[in-house]
């Protein structure tokens, strides 16, 4: 009996989150999502989204590189979290046991990045142009998984003013790179005349 009981626990969990990713997405694409900006530290943000990340996967390394600290911004803390903890979630997927998961903040040319690398499974050329489409999974992505996680990303970032950079090769692994302005800026609604 808890074996089925953890198992229905399990579901309910996933079933839940992928609730939530559809309303983050529903609103995402009809202009009503909605972030809270205060002044943050981002490599605060990153170093509690590795730490989340560590207890659910204690059997895994993920190293954490802050060369800088602080690096304030304006942002949405839970929503820039979000974002962390699924691109370390999807490192920690695509990522063999062995493999290497990093990540980091830096400041760089009037923009501040942080960057979850991995030695996983990489993304082929052919990929990249639809990883960010809602709904998308790699055909050799093993487990669950709604393939609407990168497309919430990269609404996160767009509504904090930023854009999301991907660096990646087959059997060699990933790199994102979020790259946020110093003073981010809403991005304008779209004209829906």
């Amino acid at each position: 009996q808890r074996g089925f009981l953890t198992e229905i626990d399990a579901a309910a969990d996933r079933l839940t989150e992928l609730v939530d990713n559809l309303l983050d997405l529903a609103r995402l694409e009809s202009g009503s999502f909605q972030i809270v900006t205060a002044p943050i530290d981002l490599a605060e943000v990153l170093a509690a989204a590795v730490a989340e990340s560590r207890v659910r996967h204690p059997e895994r390394t993920i190293t954490l590189e802050l060369v800088e600290r602080p690096l304030p911004v304006n942002g949405d803390t839970r929503r820039l979290r979000q974002v962390a903890a699924n691109l370390l979630d999807n490192a920690l997927k695509f990522t063999p046991a062995g493999g290497r998961v990093e990540a980091g903040v830096m400041a760089a040319a009037g923009t501040l990045c942080f960057w979850v690398q991995d030695t996983g499974i990489g993304i082929g050329p052919e990929e990249l142009p639809l990883i960010f489409d809602r709904f998308y999974r790699s055909p050799r992505a093993a487990g669950p998984g709604s393939g609407l996680g990168l497309a919430i990303v990269q609404g996160i970032v767009h509504a904090h003013g930023g854009h999301v950079e991907v660096a990646s090769e087959v059997e060699q692994g990933s790199r994102f790179t979020l790259v946020l302005p110093e003073r981010p800026q809403r991005l304008p609604e779209p004209d829906r005349t």
